[in-house]
């Protein structure tokens, strides 16, 4: 503190001396008074605290209950309100179902004829939700729909002012595009051998010709079994197949198929090859299944064969995907990453219908035989070890088996992308054995259970369909299941929690600032009491203070002046000059500063004429380049034309010689009268860029071509490239471009002896990227950045070996510039050279 006070101005000195003085004894004065206030003060704080925190706990006691009790009737009436909605979809399964009978009976009563089964599927089509295009979000991390959606409906209001208590509407429920679709793939009139006689397709899934449905490998996927039951069948009674169709793998498996979740799984994002999953990967493969219905076709009492009809999978699925057990109440394409969404099983507890199609339980169609479920760890090894078939393995295993969320699903086929889902063998699911339990008896139900971190509620329906094979199970056609999270349902109560915590915390503010009030009553008395010692001791300090400021003043101002004035000359006010208003030692020093002033004016004067003239020259220069260059063309023009005639009309070989070398040494020359014409005019800043639009691949290919030849003369491989993410046409100054790689790539040929030589052009984001790479001797570290100045040639580099003027590159380097561009060279000795142009896009670029 001290060192720091020794830097301190006199007048800052001065008015702490005096301040101190007189404030400190004012300060102990206060002191006591403030120690009296403080203990009253601490008396009444403590009082009103004590209430406030009592007022608070029994508020906040009462709360609790009050939202508890909420939480619970909330949960109710959400979980009969969650089964209610599970039985009513499982009975509009049942319903469909049962109109599938109905139209198979409806095929078998009518003639077999190919026009009377097309008119008859014809009209059978259901409404298909179409979830419509989907693309990556910008950010990588999350798929969106390539149409955004419609924007909200307006919500009404009552027009009555007697109804608006609790007026509630809901605009039209619309949740993406429905399309009319084909309930069945097929019609079929099979004949008492198992031969197809008639076919009627109305999509492309099945094969349109006609087979003998007695052998399985003529099925679909090589898994339907159907022909062996239908000689059971009396008139009238119907078989019904299980969903059949080909599994699906994903090797993904989490909230959202992105670039980032590929890479963590190390493995290629293409998931338009990966299973199908709603809006975790909406351009997935999709699960394509039948249900088959078959029934005789009977004529005077005698079956004289079989009619079929392939149901589209899809029109089951359509009950379950768009469902949400939420306030939104439907979705435009199914979605389980937020763990509320509906799914559906079959009478075996296998899954038939799921957001994620690598869920359903499918068949490998090598083989016809279904694909191996996704098991836990602990069953999968035990069956690998066993050695036997997975069917032969699966038959004998317990069903159900002390299944937990401790159990782990088996890795190793994750990474095979297998997970089918078969509740009888999911180890590490406990909620299947609670879905089985509660229709067993063709019943339904619903429990809550805590899965990846979450409670949540879960539903399971019987679906009442007992036709055929599935009049064996109470189950009937299987069951649906909706889960959903529980904080979902009390949300409302949570809300009101939060209110009320709000809302007690205002009221211990409140309190709060009655304890204040009260505070500041006391402390106002107190300062009534204390106000003549503080009357007289703000009197003696301003006084004190005022004098203190008046001496500071007097004995800083002319030092003050003298730093302001300096601080006018440092600034460039070297016209300024201090005024001298004393014969003491401030006017000696007012004097010396205004001799330096004289001084350092003189040298700016001189420096800045110095500048002028050499700005003048290098003007002049240009100016005369620029003009000798052009006088000296035209001779170098005649000489080159007449040394092309003396060239074809020579005598002999050796005057041939004579007027190639003419001819050369011209050419030579009127390049370097071009190289300086340039130079000149960027120096004297004449130089104009002509941009038009230019097909970069053919500028590229006619580079490229120029100096092929003479590279391969001399034994090298040159090779170029052009980057496919570039536009066709570039907007540029095609002379200069093509004059700058020519450059480069005549240097790069002239100094590598063997190798190759390398041009590309590739882009790097926003920039266009041109490369020149050789294999010659390269350039020492030191010599880098000579190599771009002008007349420069770098040793053992550009010598007079290989001619040159030493203006190429500085060529390149300068017309870089006026593009707005940059030109690197990266090298070492005896490992070549790499020359890099890198110009902005943004510049080049503006068609194509």
């Amino acid at each position: 503190m001290v060192n720091r006070m020794m830097h301190w101005g006199i007048r800052a000195k001065l008015i702490l001396l005096f301040v101190l003085i007189k404030v400190i004894p004012l300060l102990l004065l206060a002191l006591l008074a403030w120690q009296g206030f403080s203990r009253l003060g601490g008396a009444l704080t403590e009082r009103t605290e004590q209430m406030a925190d009592g007022v608070r706990a029994t508020v906040g006691d009462l709360a609790k209950v009050m939202v508890d009790e909420s939480v619970k009737a909330l949960d109710r009436q959400s979980r009969d309100s969650l089964e209610r909605l599970t039985t009513d979809t499982a009975l509009a399964v049942a319903d469909f179902l049962h109109d599938r009978d109905r139209d198979i009976l409806l095929a078998a009563s009518i003639e077999p004829s190919a026009e009377n089964y097309r008119k008859l599927i014809a009209n059978r089509t259901g409404k298909l939700i179409d979830p419509g295009e989907w693309i990556l979000a910008d950010d990588g991390k999350r798929w969106t729909p390539k149409r955004p959606p419609a924007a909200a409906a307006i919500r009404q209001t009552p027009s009555n002012p007697e109804n608006k208590q609790d007026f509630h509407h809901r605009p039209p429920e619309y949740f993406g595009a429905r399309v009319d679709a084909p309930l069945y793939h097929e019609i079929t009139f099979v004949g008492v051998d198992g031969q197809e006689k008639i076919k009627v397709s109305a999509t492309d899934l099945l094969p349109r010709d006609l087979r003998n449905v007695a052998r399985r490998e003529n099925t679909y996927a090589r898994a339907e079994r159907y022909f062996a039951e239908l000689g059971r069948l009396k008139p009238g009674e119907i078989h019904v197949s299980d969903v059949i169709g080909p599994y699906v793998r994903s090797r993904y498996y989490g909230p959202v198929v992105t670039p980032e979740a590929a890479a963590k799984a190390g493995i290629p994002f293409e998931p338009e090859q990966e299973a199908y999953a709603g809006a975790e990967n909406p351009n997935g493969r999709k699960f394509r299944g039948i249900v088959r219905w078959a029934t005789p076709v009977a004529r005077s009492g005698k079956v004289i064969g079989y009619v079929t009809l392939a149901l589209d999978h899809a029109h089951i699925m359509r009950f379950t995907d768009n469902l949400m057990p939420t306030e939104a109440r439907y979705t435009q394409i199914p979605d389980a990453s937020n763990g509320n969404y509906a799914f559906m099983w079959d009478y075996q507890d296998r899954s038939i219908a799921h957001p994620r199609h690598q869920s359903i339980i499918g068949v490998d169609p090598a083989t016809g035989e279904y694909e191996q479920p996704w098991l836990d760890t602990e069953t999968h090894e035990a069956w690998k070890k066993s050695g036997k078939p997975l069917n032969v393995f699966l038959a004998t295993a317990p069903i159900f088996d002390r299944q937990s969320r401790d159990k782990k699903p088996s890795a190793e086929q994750g990474k095979a992308g297998i997970r089918g889902l078969d509740c009888r063998y999911l180890g590490f699911a406990p909620q299947c054995h609670g879905w089985n339990d509660l229709t067993q008896d063709g019943g339904s139900g619903s429990f809550v259970i805590l899965w990846s971190g979450v409670w949540k509620l879960t539903t399971a329906a019987t679906i009442p369909y007992y036709t055929g094979p599935y009049g064996k199970s109470r189950r009937g056609f299987g069951y649906v299941t909706i889960g959903a999270n529980v904080d979902e349902f009390h949300k409302a109560a949570t809300d009101t929690r939060a209110l009320l915590d709000q809302r007690v915390a205002a009221h211990g503010e409140r309190m709060i600032q009655a304890k204040d009030d009260t505070l500041a009553l006391v402390a106002e008395r107190m300062r009534n009491s204390a106000w003549m010692l503080t009357i007289s001791t703000a009197s003696m300090i301003a006084v004190v203070i005022a004098i203190a400021i008046w001496l500071a003043n007097a004995l800083t101002r002319r030092v003050t002046q003298l730093g302001e004035g300096l601080g006018r000359i440092e600034a460039g006010d070297l016209a300024y000059r201090l005024r001298k208003t004393s014969d003491d030692e401030m006017g000696t020093l007012a004097i010396s500063i205004n001799r330096m002033a004289d001084s350092v004016q003189e040298s700016f004067k001189r420096l800045e004429q110095a500048k002028h003239d050499a700005e003048e020259a290098n003007r002049l220069k240009s100016t005369f380049l620029a003009s000798m260059s052009h006088e000296l063309r035209t001779p170098l023009n005649g000489i080159l034309g007449f040394a092309e005639l003396l060239k074809l009309d020579a005598a002999s070989e050796e005057q041939r010689t004579w007027a190639a070398t003419i001819h050369a040494s011209g050419k030579h020359l009127l390049e370097l009268v071009n190289e300086i014409l340039d130079l000149a005019k960027i120096e004297a800043g004449r130089m104009e860029l002509k941009p038009t639009p230019t097909k970069l691949a053919a500028l590229i290919e006619e580079v490229a071509d120029l100096h092929r030849v003479h590279a391969e003369g001399k034994g090298l491989r040159f090779a170029h490239s052009i980057d496919a993410a570039l536009p066709d046409l570039i907007v540029c100054d095609p002379t200069r471009l093509r004059q700058m790689l020519n450059n480069l790539v005549n240097n790069a040929v002239k100094f590598t002896d063997s190798g190759s030589i390398t041009l590309s052009a590739t882009r790097d984001h926003d920039d266009l990227l041109l490369a020149v790479a050789d294999t010659g001797r390269g350039i020492p570290r030191e010599q880098q950045e000579t190599v771009f100045e002008e007349f420069r040639q770098a040793e053992n580099f550009l010598t007079r070996e290989h001619g040159g003027t030493g203006l190429g590159l500085a060529l390149v380097k300068k017309f870089v510039g006026l593009m707005g561009g940059q030109v690197t060279v990266e090298s070492a000795p005896g490992q070549g050279s790499t020359f890099r142009i890198r110009l902005p896009l943004a510049a080049t670029q503006g068609v194509g």
